[in-house]
């Protein structure tokens, strides 16, 4: 595959679907964790694409002090 439809997929995959990607491989983060990790995706789009996983349980978002851990439902 070439750089440009290499580029061309990565703009084509759904933010819900990079941040299952992440948490497949890293059975834990914090949110400012993955913000660093995904830096395709701006901070509104991972926002509201773990606010739509975790409503509909695919993610759980866990408060620990000032920072969520967000891990993938077994």
């Amino acid at each position: 595959m070439n750089d440009t439809a290499s580029h061309s997929t990565l703009r084509s995959t759904s933010p819900e679907t990079v941040i299952m990607s992440h948490l497949s491989r890293h059975p834990s983060m914090t949110f400012d964790d993955l913000i660093e990790h995904v830096p395709q995706l701006t901070w509104n789009q991972i926002f509201h694409a773990v606010d739509g996983l975790t409503r509909t349980g695919a993610v759980v978002a866990r408060r620990i002090r000032f920072q969520y851990e967000l891990s993938l439902v077994c």
